[in-house]
């Protein structure tokens, strides 16, 4: 006949040892960093969607903001883009020399010709503060 198995049981040790540990787990807990910001967004950096392109024959492709929002990132990708209709200078350029400075951030912008259509990333700081635009537009 099979032997049977007897339950396992704690012994002295074991047993005042486990009260104290998940005590010092619970007083720990008001110490720990949060892992994400209220919204569930990480507030480095944010992947966002890209404004409506404004002009006829282009698109906005991507928007990354780092310690900005996502609305104040297509806010100052737009006025980038209007400063870029009043300054147009020359369309193959690689730096927009401009639009330097958009709503107190400092811009960036570099082209590239491809196929008819040019591409641009634009990219404007001030401090910690970043975001970088990349769009698309017909030559």
């Amino acid at each position: 006949m099979p032997q049977l198995m007897e339950k396992p049981t704690f012994g002295r040790g074991l047993r005042r040892v486990l009260p104290l540990a998940a005590l010092a787990c619970t007083a720990a807990l008001p110490f720990a960093a949060p892992a994400s910001s209220a919204s569930g967004v990480s507030v480095g950096r944010r992947v966002c969607t890209p404004p409506k392109y404004p002009g006829k024959g282009g698109r906005s492709v991507s928007l990354t903001t780092f310690h900005l929002s996502c609305a104040g990132g297509r806010s100052i990708s737009l006025a980038q883009y209007r400063c870029r209709l009043r300054y147009p200078g020359v369309k193959r350029t690689k730096v927009n020399t401009g639009c330097k400075t958009v709503r107190g951030y400092k811009c960036f912008e570099q082209r590239l010709l491809n196929k008819g259509y040019y591409y641009g990333k634009v990219e404007c700081g001030k401090g910690r503060r970043d975001s970088v635009w990349i769009y698309r537009q017909k030559d």
